[in-house]
């Protein structure tokens, strides 16, 4: 397993990256369904790792965050693939 500086800075990375296409996708009115796509699952692996970063962490408090931060981005993520869903059906119509 990766030590907890490179665990660190893939969360880093991942988390950046998945913010840098939500602001694309919210000014392109999500228009490219696979970048849509690409977010939600980056945005899912930056939470996990948080998570597993957090857990490494002694402080009770930050685990505690990180696992609401994680329902939080899985019901977005979800509500987000409902709503792709949803226009893809419009649009087939």
């Amino acid at each position: 397993m990766a030590t907890k500086t490179k665990l660190s800075g893939i969360t880093s990375i991942t988390n950046s990256a998945s913010t840098v296409l939500d602001i694309y996708n919210s000014n392109t009115n999500y228009k490219d369904k696979n970048l849509v796509k690409l977010s939600i699952v980056l945005s899912t692996i930056g939470v996990i790792d948080d998570l597993l970063v957090a857990f490494q962490s002694p402080k009770k408090i930050k685990k505690v965050f990180s696992l609401l931060l994680l329902s939080v981005t899985l019901v977005r993520n979800v509500m987000q693939l409902k709503l792709l869903k949803l226009k893809e059906t419009e649009q087939s119509e």
